[in-house]
């Protein structure tokens, strides 16, 4: 079960992998978390989520045939729910109360209620059945509860990179953390980046491919020759923007121009960073003036007064 955000206010979503649409609500599942990403943004730390149904009370999410009811906890072992019931186990098997359950049902491992209305389905030896007060129990050749279809998103692994009161990359866009004003950021891909002042440098980590940036204008485009390589780390240390791949190649990218270093290194880890109250992973933090913000690299972005972040390195 999940709460508002723990004082942390949703600045930008995740890209995320999957998203429904319900009126003016979205959701979006990322792989290890589902995001409800309107006003009163919510999280609920539930895998690979593929199916959604909502009515005006509640939400369900179906995860590797679990369903999880969103208002409440999980219990998956002894109840199995729908939007408007639930099927408890008992000593007598299966039981939901107000619906009298055939002895098939009742011992089916597949039995569930219905998504929508008030019945259940289970199955037995390959046929799918369904019982309902009005109806009694009949066969049904399939098993339609009336799930939202998902729409699949591509998961944009946006760079980011931090400067001051600038923060490059999530949504891609250019953040003011003082303001929380932002501005789209053109060209801005996934990859590596480093930022310093008002300029930020991005590398795509497959092709190479990198843009300079002075605010949100672009002012340099180049290309790092990784031949069967990827980029691993870009910073900016004080010679300039330095690139290292993930073989340990070096290429200092300063003065408009792309040249590789002598010798090999080993690429120095990203550090990971978890926000407690939430129990989920994020790329970035920083703390300006009184207010936290945490970032990551597929576009997520929160924000929040007071502390609440730790190393999980």
């Amino acid at each position: 079960m999940s709460d508002a955000l723990g004082g942390w206010t949703l600045a930008h979503p995740p890209s995320g992998e999957a998203r429904w649409q319900f009126g003016t609500q979205t959701w979006v599942s990322t792989g290890d978390e589902l995001w409800q990403t309107h006003e009163n943004a919510r999280v609920w730390l539930i895998q690979d989520v593929d199916a959604l149904i909502a009515d005006a009370n509640a939400v369900l999410a179906r995860s590797e045939g679990v369903r999880h009811r969103l208002d409440c906890e999980s219990t998956p072992d002894r109840h199995r729910h729908g939007l408007q019931h639930a099927a408890v186990w008992t000593a007598r098997g299966w039981q939901i109360d107000g619906l009298e359950l055939p002895y098939g049902a009742r011992w089916s491992s597949s039995l569930m209620p219905t998504a929508t209305g008030f019945g259940a389905v289970w199955m037995t030896e390959g046929q799918h059945f369904e019982c309902t007060a009005a109806l009694g129990v009949r066969a049904v050749r399939e098993r339609d509860e009336g799930w939202w279809p998902r729409t699949d998103t591509t998961a944009q692994a946006w760079a980011s990179a931090q400067a001051g009161h600038l923060l490059w990359g999530p949504g891609g866009r250019l953040w003011n953390l003082t303001s929380g004003e932002s501005q789209e950021l053109p060209g801005w891909t996934g990859g590596v980046a480093a930022a310093r002042g008002n300029s930020a440098i991005v590398v795509n980590a497959l092709t190479g491919d990198g843009l300079e940036f002075d605010n949100n204008v672009v002012v340099r485009r180049f290309t790092v020759p990784l031949r069967r390589d990827m980029a691993a780390v870009l910073r900016w240390d004080s010679g300039g923007p330095l690139l290292v791949t993930e073989l340990g190649k070096q290429f200092a990218l300063s003065d408009g121009d792309v040249r590789k270093l002598p010798g090999r290194v080993v690429p120095e880890p990203i550090d990971a960073l978890e926000l407690d109250d939430l129990g989920i992973a994020v790329d970035g933090v920083t703390r300006l003036g009184d207010t936290d913000w945490a970032w990551r690299h597929d576009g997520l972005l929160l924000h929040r007064r007071g502390d609440g972040l730790r190393s999980t390195v």
